[in-house]
């Protein structure tokens, strides 16, 4: 499970990377550590309306639901989901993922590796720290606010095989290419669902992050 992402670009980077603007500028601000165990807000750009980056609060719940965020993220966590082993009949997830998908924007994310016999904390960036996106889906509660999931997935990638990571299961993180692939409402997911999974890191990097600096962030900078 991937449950820290970090996105410390600019607003102005973010809109000049996607040619789009923020529908509420004023919401946004850089963080360092996005921590997925406390509802927190992330930048996506929604298939109903994908001219503009708009906001969605991190863990998938169910358009009905009406209790307290972490109240169903207790019993069912749900910020990510494997790509690989979805049930696409599941009548929480089967509306979203074909009416109901996003790119979530990012510009790192954080892994953990056993070294030696410890933990390691890696930090995954793009050359110059320059955004991207996540695959996921989201759903609108009564309210009107957002929710939404990553996809992970098992990379096939060998570019990929240097992400230091405990688990063989990394977020799906989409080539341009892909963008309007995913957001266009004529496609069925069964049908994208062999195409984009090979995951866009071929000029990824990564750095050692000494923990007790990642707790910090993670306290400090969890929630827009």
């Amino acid at each position: 499970m991937f449950y820290k992402l970090r996105n410390t670009a600019s607003l102005k980077q973010i809109e000049q990377e996607f040619e789009k603007q923020f529908a509420y500028p004023k919401v946004y601000r850089p963080v360092k550590v996005i921590n997925g165990f406390k509802e927190a807000s992330l930048p996506i750009i929604a298939m109903e309306k994908p001219e503009v980056i708009d906001f969605s609060i991190w863990g998938l719940l169910p358009t009905d639901f009406e209790e307290n965020w972490a109240v169903f993220q207790n019993i069912s966590n749900t910020l990510n989901i494997d790509i690989e082993n979805i049930n696409e009949k599941d009548p929480f997830l089967s509306e979203a993922l074909n009416k109901r998908r996003c790119l979530i924007i990012v510009n790192g994310f954080y892994t953990t590796y056993i070294s030696k016999g410890k933990i390691k904390s890696f930090h995954v960036f793009r050359k110059n720290n320059a955004p991207f996106c996540l695959a996921g889906i989201y759903n609108e509660l009564a309210d009107g606010f957002k929710t939404c999931s990553v996809f992970i997935t098992t990379s096939n990638n060998a570019n990929s095989n240097w992400i230091p990571s405990f688990s063989e299961k990394q977020p799906l993180v989409l080539q341009k290419k892909y963008f309007d692939y995913w957001l266009a409402e004529d496609n069925m997911f069964s049908d994208l669902k062999a195409s984009i999974q090979d995951l866009d890191v071929s000029d990824f990097e990564s750095e050692v992050m000494d923990q007790k600096i990642l707790d910090t962030y993670a306290v400090s900078n969890n929630q827009f």
